[in-house]
């Protein structure tokens, strides 16, 4: 609910009333949530709840799993090592002038938007505005082919072209550059890994609601029952343990 409510809140002010670290009050303003990792699927996954899938929240994100643990590296912790300056300069451009800033009450200091940034258009190749449109009707596809997909695979268009527009940018910058099909190729991996992952996952780790621990509960006393004559629906009704509607039973 906290990483819905994040995402839902961008572009105005999060608030929750407690912490569990300080337990007190916490304000984010224009939160953005770039990177959120963690070390275990289970634990992960079944934190989601089981209406994250409904409610959107799995397909606004991209999961994906990091790399084997690379092996220590041996160094001298004295020599003063820092990143190259080159990775300095780029980070330090990306803060806006002092004359943006707005210290809050609570002292926080955060950036106001800068009105003479104007939105530019990143152009397409033409070959990946024919693969685009193909992947959205693919998807389209893929989800009446399989309702079970049906909340995990309609962002992937939108997320494969982000991620091949934020790939040329990072290579070529603002001036002159276009989505080229390889960058649009290494989106769509991406995304669509990222479901596959979302997938897997909840349905490996996600703890059943109240309908899927009935249908199994009654399918084990279906299977305990009579092979050859089965069970009486009043019978299983019965053993449910609990009152059940006759169309839920049917169901």
């Amino acid at each position: 609910q906290t990483l819905l409510s994040l995402w839902s809140s961008n572009s105005s002010t999060f608030m929750r009333t407690t912490t569990k670290v300080a337990g007190e009050g916490a304000t984010i303003h224009y939160p953005c949530l770039a990177l959120f990792g963690v070390s275990t699927h289970k634990n992960f996954f079944e934190s989601l709840g089981p209406d994250a899938v409904e409610e959107g929240l799995v397909n606004r994100f991209l999961i994906l799993e990091a790399d084997p643990k690379a092996d220590l590296i041996d160094f001298d912790t004295d020599a003063g090592l820092s990143p190259p300056q080159a990775i300095i300069d780029a980070v330090a451009d990306l803060k806006p002038p002092t004359k943006y800033v707005i210290d809050t009450p609570d002292g926080v200091a955060i950036y106001k938007v800068i009105e003479e940034i104007k939105t530019r258009n990143i152009p397409w190749a033409d070959d990946v505005r024919a693969a685009w449109l193909a992947l959205d009707k693919e998807m389209t596809a893929l989800a009446r082919e399989r309702p079970e997909l049906t909340y995990y695979v309609p962002r992937v268009p939108e997320m494969a072209i982000k991620l091949a527009t934020l790939w040329t940018l990072s290579r070529h910058g603002l001036e002159g550059a276009f989505v080229t099909m390889d960058a649009f190729q290494w989106g769509k991996s991406l995304a669509l890994e990222s479901v596959r992952n979302a997938f897997d996952g909840m349905n490996a780790h996600q703890s059943d609601g109240d309908f899927d621990r009935d249908a199994k509960k009654l399918l084990k006393i279906i299977a305990d029952g009579d092979a050859e004559n089965g069970v009486p629906l009043s019978v299983a009704a019965r053993r449910m343990g609990k009152h059940m509607e006759p169309r839920m039973l049917d169901a």
